[in-house]
């Protein structure tokens, strides 16, 4: 039998894994060799938005072969392992986009991710600060690094993450605003 403590954190995690972006946007250059490869992550990218994370990953594959330097395409790839469930793969794939592109704030967020859902809580939020440090508008990675608050018992930062990721636009999943309010004790 569960405990009823154990359903909090999933009620919780559900709805923001749920959200998780899927693109990592294109930034690559222009020739005729990263076209080719281009059009396989852009097809990969088809592929997983219908669920079809194996077609996705083979085309991925087929980008960062013509690519090996494709940033996006390792992102990408890591965010199909992730909706496979595939965790150690997808940490490799968004640990290899940073390697090649160290200020790449998304590879850092959807690590973070990762992180958090095997509760390596330390390190997903220095994750999500590297993503906030690179882009300060990033909302989602306050968002995320305020759940990683909460799950700690940290409702303060929770809801300093909170607010900011609201003021720049990124709409909070109300289960969870409405979980930090009965922790936090606060109504913000």
């Amino acid at each position: 039998m569960m405990k009823t403590g154990a359903i909090k954190p999933i009620r919780i995690i559900l709805p923001i894994v749920l959200s998780f972006s899927f693109s990592c946007a294109t930034t690559h250059p222009k020739n005729s060799k990263s076209n080719d490869a281009e059009f396989f992550n852009k097809r990969g990218f088809a592929y997983a938005e219908n669920r079809q994370y194996d077609e996705a990953i083979s085309n991925y594959n087929k980008a960062i072969e013509m690519d090996l330097r494709y940033v996006e395409a390792y992102c990408n790839r890591g965010n199909a392992y992730f909706y496979k469930k595939q965790y150690d793969q997808a940490m490799v794939d968004y640990s290899q986009a940073i390697g090649i592109d160290p200020k790449y704030a998304k590879a850092y967020n959807n690590r973070g991710i990762v992180f958090r859902l095997m509760k390596q809580y330390d390190q997903a939020i220095l994750d999500y600060n590297k993503a906030i440090e690179l882009d300060p508008r990033f909302g989602e990675a306050y968002n995320k690094r305020g759940v990683v608050y909460y799950l700690r018992g940290e409702y303060e930062k929770s809801w300093e993450d909170v607010k900011k990721a609201q003021n720049l636009g990124y709409k909070i999943h109300p289960t969870f605003l409405d979980n930090l309010r009965k922790a936090s004790g606060k109504q913000n």
